[in-house]
C-alpha cells in the first residue's frame, strides 16, 4: 500500500473516531479498523475476530473508486454471548441538532447504531431526515479529513503492514 494510500486511511480513521466520539475517549471493548474493502471471507474473518477478542468493530472499506482512494462503506460487528451480529453496506449519518454521528445501516434494518466509547448500542428508530442526515455527515467526514483531526489522549491510531498480521504488529 502506498504512504498516499496509508495516509488516506488514517486521516479518515481519526475524522470518523471524532465524528462518532466527539470528545469523549474510546475505551476497551470497542474499536474502528480500516483497510481495503472486504469480501466474504474477509467479513467472516472481522466476525471471527470480534468474537474472539470480544470488541465491537467498525470496519471503512476503501478502494479505489472514479473520485481516487477513498472510503467506500462502513460494516459494523457486535458481539454479544459467542454471537456475532454484523450489518454491511453502513454509512454515517449525522443529526441536524447533534454533534455525534451514528451509524446508519441500510434502510431495510431496522434502527441506526451509535458508539459509546466501549460499545457499540443499537437505536430502535430510523431518523426521518436519512438522506440529509447522510448529506450532512459526508460533508463534515470531507472537510475533518481535509484539515486533519487530533484524537490523541482520546483513541490511540496504529498503521500496520498487511504483512504483519501472523506476528507481533510492526508499525509503518
Amino acid at each position: 500500500m502506498s504512504i498516499h494510500k496509508i495516509e488516506t486511511v488514517r486521516r479518515h480513521v481519526a475524522a470518523v473516531t471524532q465524528m462518532l466520539l466527539c470528545n469523549r475517549t474510546m475505551k476497551p471493548g470497542a474499536a474502528i479498523i480500516a483497510g481495503d474493502a472486504l469480501g466474504i471471507e474477509g467479513r467472516l474473518a472481522l466476525a471471527h475476530q470480534a468474537n474472539v477478542s470480544g470488541h465491537d468493530l467498525v470496519y471503512l472499506h476503501f478502494a479505489d473508486t472514479a473520485e481516487g482512494y477513498g472510503l467506500t462503506t462502513i460494516s459494523i460487528v457486535v458481539a454479544r454471548d459467542g454471537i456475532c451480529l454484523g450489518q454491511t453496506d453502513c454509512c454515517l449519518y449525522l443529526p441536524k441538532a447533534g454533534a455525534r454521528a451514528m451509524i446508519l445501516p441500510q434502510a431495510h434494518v431496522r434502527g441506526l447504531f451509535r458508539l459509546s466509547p466501549g460499545e457499540l448500542l443499537h437505536i430502535d428508530r430510523k431518523p426521518a431526515d436519512a438522506e440529509d442526515g447522510i448529506a450532512r455527515a459526508r460533508a463534515r467526514l470531507a472537510k475533518l479529513v481535509s484539515r486533519g483531526v487530533s484524537v490523541v489522549g482520546r483513541a490511540e491510531i496504529n498503521t500496520y503492514a498487511h504483512a504483519a498480521c501472523y506476528g507481533a504488529p510492526q508499525s509503518i
